[in-house]
């Protein structure tokens, strides 16, 4: 029935458009309301391990609710983003302090063993020169699409790898039109791929969101036999990616990128892609804050 009313979605979506009818924005409001209440409704507040697929968890942390695959990606896509197939679900603040302030999309990537030796020569210039060169050649292409135009303005922290827990981190300062944006990711190296943690986010509270994303990256972990250390060179694949064409958004089309079929829908939202990192977080931030009550009566049930 979910599946049936997306499509049905899009369908409507398309009529109105060519039709040039004034509620576009509603019916797109009403379905990302819906996708959001439904996957809070289904939620795990933490504390509580949780299973993230078949190579790893998370201890969630009190303070956080985690929002399941199916109902993050029906979500996601409500919002314009079409290519959400790697997706493993998104965690929110849980609590009326921090509910709606920020939000992180989990994803993973089975592409096989992500060897990191590179990282200790990493030149951080070259890295931010080459985020910029690309992501001026897909602006090319998001212009002629109707997409808003992104700027890299530099880093904000620059990345950092972690050789002992295999997990690099960066974030990225992003304007469009004049706003101020942040994108900050984070990728955790496993043995036949990895997971990429997306913090989205203003700018303005990015420094204290960012303690948050931190605590939680260290809760998810690789389960035995998945780790990085469990590699095995006689008979698992090595990956052809780099980390840092990860980091520099070279393979970006199979991290979270937007497929371009999506610019009917993307128009009406202010979704920005940078590097493989989204800039999602006005349009979020509207339809959490929208079910915010609702949220809050969960809550309230399962602390009861």
């Amino acid at each position: 029935m979910i599946q049936l009313r997306s499509i049905l979605t899009v369908f409507l979506i398309s009529i109105i458009t060519v039709c040039g009818a004034q509620n576009k924005d509603e019916l797109l409001e009403k379905e990302a309301v819906l996708a959001l209440e439904d996957a809070v409704a289904v939620g795990t507040v933490g504390p509580s391990q949780i299973e993230l697929n078949n190579f790893g968890e998370i201890a969630l942390p009190n303070g956080y609710i985690f929002l399941p695959k199916v109902e993050s990606e029906r979500f996601l896509k409500s919002i314009g983003n079409l290519n959400t197939e790697k997706t493993v679900g998104i965690i929110i603040g849980a609590d009326d302090e921090h509910f709606g302030e920020y939000c992180i999309w989990i994803s993973y990537y089975n592409n096989g063993f992500i060897k990191d030796d590179e990282a200790n020569s990493w030149d951080k210039n070259k890295l931010l020169k080459d985020i910029i060169r690309n992501t001026e050649k897909e602006n090319i292409e998001r212009q002629r699409l109707g997409f808003p135009v992104p700027n890299v303005d530099g880093w904000i922290e620059a990345p950092s790898y972690d050789f002992k827990t295999h997990r690099a981190f960066w974030s990225l300062s992003v304007n469009e039109d004049g706003q101020a944006m942040v994108n900050s990711k984070a990728l955790i190296l496993g043995r036949t791929g990895y997971y990429v943690a997306l913090l989205l986010t203003s700018k303005t509270d990015f420094a204290k969101n960012a303690v948050f994303f931190r605590d939680i990256l260290e809760k998810i972990n690789f389960k035995a036999g998945s780790t990085y250390a469990d590699y095995d060179v006689n008979t698992d694949t090595a990956s052809s990616y780099t980390l840092a064409g990860l980091v520099t958004g070279i393979v970006a089309k199979e991290i979270g990128l937007f497929a371009l079929i999506a610019a009917i829908v993307v128009k009406f939202w202010k979704i920005v892609v940078i590097g493989g990192a989204i800039s999602l977080w006005a349009g979020i931030k509207k339809f959490i804050n929208l079910i915010k009550n609702r949220f809050n009566h969960k809550v309230s049930e399962i602390k009861q």
